[in-house]
């Protein structure tokens, strides 16, 4: 069994098929979905996706690319609507920091505000860091006690282990299926198990033989097979310690 610790299943990607996609992955043994947001306009989509299929569950948050005043004013209700909600809210996010698109000011603030809830809240966070680990480090280590996962992990093996240090996980898609990811592939190859959960981030960041179509969950199969390769270590060793870290690191809900 699997879960993909990251997918945007709630995409007008997936309008027209989401049921079918969601059937083929249950077919592949693919049976969870960590589906983050990207603004709290978005909030609402997400409960309802959540409240038809009991496969998902939710991060609610906002992605450093949408930031605005009036988005960071939205998430003062974050706290309550985790206390309200009918349907798994697992974690916050997705947050984090991009240095090549957004707001500079607005992103630390909203990134701030979410990891301060997060501590309130005793709740992990999933990161986007863009050429900002060394920045996001720092931050996270005036918010001791928070955990939680680097998404579409990048970076060095040291960057990588210096985030784990801190108490992340490292959330390892298709880019290491891509052969010029050298870096990214380097370090996968030496990641202790434990500090590892798979994701796709479909409806984007396909899988190489996949690219320039749509990304799906399906695909978490191609990412788990090339981790396995380059770790050289049996794909089903490989597929039950991403499980148990995804479990762990969401508090994953035991009817999935």
């Amino acid at each position: 069994m699997l879960i993909d610790s990251h997918c945007h299943l709630d995409f007008e990607a997936f309008d027209a098929d989401r049921q079918q996609v969601i059937e083929s992955c249950q077919q592949k043994n693919i049976r969870g979905f960590m589906v983050p947001a990207v603004a709290p306009r978005f909030w609402p989509r997400q409960l309802q996706l959540a409240s038809q299929y009991p496969q998902v569950a939710l991060a609610l948050g906002l992605h450093p690319w949408y930031v605005s005043e009036t988005a960071i004013e939205s998430l003062r209700d974050l706290a309550e609507i985790f206390d309200r909600s009918p349907v798994p809210v697992l974690a916050i996010g997705e947050t984090g920091l991009d240095k090549l698109k957004g707001n500079p000011e607005l992103q630390l603030e909203g990134l701030k505000y979410q990891l301060s809830v997060a501590q309130e809240l005793d709740k992990p966070v999933i990161l986007h860091s863009v050429k900002t680990h060394a920045r996001l480090q720092n931050i996270l280590r005036d918010y001791p006690g928070v955990r939680g996962v680097v998404h579409g992990f990048s970076g060095s093996y040291e960057d990588a282990m210096r985030f784990i240090d801190i108490g992340f996980k490292l959330g390892i898609g298709g880019l290491i299926t891509r052969p010029n990811a050298r870096k990214i592939r380097a370090a996968a190859s030496r990641l202790p198990l434990h500090s590892m959960v798979l994701e796709t981030d479909a409806p984007d960041m396909s899988p190489y033989d996949h690219r320039g179509a749509r990304n799906s969950p399906e695909n978490l199969l191609l990412i788990l097979n090339c981790l396995a390769e380059l770790q050289q270590q049996d794909p089903e060793q490989i597929q039950r310690a991403v499980l148990a870290n995804t479990r762990e690191l969401f508090a994953w809900p035991p009817s999935v």
